[in-house]
């Protein structure tokens, strides 16, 4: 027969506590589901749920895989667990005299059990986060602590959700209404972690021990990767659910004296009071894998990732200011690093940022001042030795300026949301230009332009072109739009058909930086390229095996019906093996440096080309 719990001594109270909070048969709470859920992952439990012991029942208010909604109390383990403020853990319940015949053991295969109480305000216990398997077991002691606090969290919910449904008139406790404004004042309303002010008060007031000597805090500054794509994608309420699950995880993953906060929006800090060394960057490593793992939303997978900064009070910290500053530097630093991934702050960091800064300054200053101007690098025909085309290179005239490439150039003015203007001024000058040489003779000569697949998913450029084209009077087969950034464009929808649109006007267009990547090839099969152009890597031919590579991107870009170009062509063997295989256009430092975009006064074959046609 089941040995029925003992009744505990306050019964009547701790009903009266479970009654007050009004939870008793009421729908679903996606909060406590996730509790729930996270109890069962945490512990490696199939089953999992957040149980209310009533006078004569238990009742699961959330449950994972719990085989009903409620079950007697007379059956129920979780009525025992009520009757102490620990984690109570049954290891093997068909050899416990308490429930080897409860039909939960007998009919359901209960084995294993572990419930952590649910405490009122009160101090009464009205149920439990309670996890179970159909295998003998146990779990370790961070897993009964991690059921402990998760309790804590459930009954928090069930205390907010009170609050919200009655509000603050229905409260009999003035002691407790001033509880729960203290806890609002100091924590974040969505996540339940602390807000700015908590973790700036937190902060400032380690400055003490931490100028004495006595503790070294740290803090880390979490950034969630391109977040505004989440709500843009699935909406704002999916986007809240992805906070609350990240602060959940980052919760469980900070030690016991680690304070977790959201300063706004996406942004969360961890303050470490006392950090060892390398505990906060192994902290750190550990928060990016849980945050890596999906959030489940409405039965959608939504992937989230995480940049992460680290900063150790030192002498030049006066408040949590100039700590928060330099774990946001270098958070900072992580995403110009490429994201996903953690920074920890030092001389680098900050004389990275200024010259970041300083670059920012630099592009705005260029593209506003109208200091940008183009070189075009010419194109041969490898038959005829003639000029085909020439490539638009992006330059500026400012004195002084500091040392950036067009590559970074171009990156950060989309960083400050100005690469805009860029391909515009870009693609109208290159027009013009490619008009007169036109207009002076090449007759046949067209000009390629660097487009990215960033630039060729906002729809303005389909107008830039046919303004740049209707203004200069350029037929548009002479304009060739250059394709880079290949691989995040052969998952883009927008992008390719945009492409095609450029491309039913008569623009052609080139697949640049061939075979370093298979999103290449992936293009090459969704996509009908006018041209393909051979990254430099293969041109230069030093054994048998890279001859017959390069024969093989040339033969499948023939095969495909485009012309092949190779570029960075700097010596005269690599040039004559290009011709030996069959490629149809070389550009490179051999055959003509960038210069001027005015028209040349003659357009004789390149004597290096019409050279390697005699020899033949």
């Amino acid at each position: 027969m089941v040995m029925r719990a003992p009744i505990p001594t306050n019964e009547h109270e701790r009903l009266d506590a479970l009654l007050e909070l009004e939870v008793l048969d009421t729908p679903p709470d996606e909060r406590l589901d996730e509790i729930v859920g996270l109890a069962a992952d945490l512990c490696g439990a199939p089953m999992a749920a957040l149980s209310l012991v009533d006078s004569h029942r238990q009742w699961f208010k959330s449950h994972r895989n719990m085989p009903s909604t409620q079950t007697s109390r007379d059956a129920s383990f979780c009525a025992h667990t009520i009757m102490s403020d620990s984690v109570m853990v049954v290891r093997d319940a068909s050899t416990d005299a308490r429930f080897f015949d409860s039909p939960l053991v007998t009919d359901e295969g209960f084995r294993f059990y572990a419930g952590a109480p649910l405490i009122s305000a009160d101090g009464y216990a009205v149920g439990t986060i309670c996890v179970v398997d159909t295998v003998a077991r146990t779990i370790e002691p961070w897993q009964e602590k991690m059921l402990q606090i998760l309790a804590c969290q459930a009954m928090a919910q069930l205390r907010l959700r009170q609050l919200v449904d009655d509000h603050a008139d229905v409260l009999d406790d003035l002691d407790m209404a001033n509880r729960n404004l203290n806890f609002l004042a100091t924590h974040d309303p969505l996540t339940g972690v602390l807000n700015r002010r908590a973790v700036t008060d937190l902060i400032d007031g380690l400055a003490t021990a931490n100028a004495s000597g006595s503790v070294s805090s740290a803090v880390m500054f979490i950034d969630l990767d391109h977040f505004k794509d989440v709500n843009d994608a699935y909406g704002h309420e999916a986007g809240d659910r992805v906070l609350v699950t990240i602060a959940d995880r980052i919760h469980l993953g900070a030690r016991g004296d680690d304070a977790v906060a959201r300063l706004a929006s996406d942004e969360f800090v961890v303050v470490i009071p006392n950090a060892v060394p390398y505990a906060a960057e192994a902290l750190a490593r550990r928060l990016l894998q849980a945050i890596a793992v999906p959030v489940e939303h409405k039965g959608m997978a939504i992937n989230v990732s995480a940049s992460i900064g680290i900063a150790r009070w030192g002498d030049h910290v006066l408040s949590a200011g100039d700590l928060l500053r330099d774990a946001s530097a270098a958070m900072n630093y992580a995403k110009l690093e490429g994201r996903n991934r953690t920074v920890t702050f030092e001389d680098r960091v900050a004389n990275e940022l200024t010259r970041r800064l300083d670059a920012h300054s630099f592009v705005r200053h260029v593209v506003r001042s109208g200091a940008l101007r183009l070189e075009f690098q010419p194109l041969w025909s490898l038959s005829t030795g003639e000029v085909i085309a020439h490539e638009a290179l992006l330059r500026w005239d400012s004195p002084g300026a500091p040392v950036i490439g067009p590559g970074e150039f171009v990156a950060t003015a989309e960083e400050i949301g100005l690469v805009g203007e860029i391909t515009k001024f870009t693609i109208r000058e290159a027009c013009r230009l490619a008009s007169r040489r036109r207009a002076a003779g090449e007759m046949s000569s067209a000009v390629t332009v660097n487009i990215s697949s960033v630039q060729l998913e906002r729809d303005e450029v389909i107008l830039e072109v046919a303004t740049a084209l209707n203004d200069s009077g350029l037929d548009p087969s002479g304009l060739i739009l250059e394709l880079t950034e290949s691989a995040k464009l052969a998952e883009s929808g927008p992008g390719q058909a945009t492409l095609r649109e450029l491309q039913h006007m008569g623009v052609r267009i080139a697949l640049d930086d061939f075979g370093t990547g298979f999103a290449s090839l992936a293009l090459l099969r969704s996509f009908p390229f006018d041209y393909m152009k051979i990254d430099r890597s293969f041109v230069t031919v030093q054994s048998e095996i890279d001859r017959d590579v390069l024969r093989s991107l040339v033969q499948l870009g023939h095969s495909l019906g485009m012309m092949v170009i190779a570029e960075g062509i700097e010596e005269p063997a690599a040039l004559e093996q290009l011709r030996e295989v069959g490629c149809d256009v070389a550009q490179g430092y051999l055959l003509g440096r960038p210069g001027s975009g005015d028209p040349p006064q003659h357009m004789a074959p390149h004597p290096l080309i019409a050279g390697l046609a005699t020899r033949d």
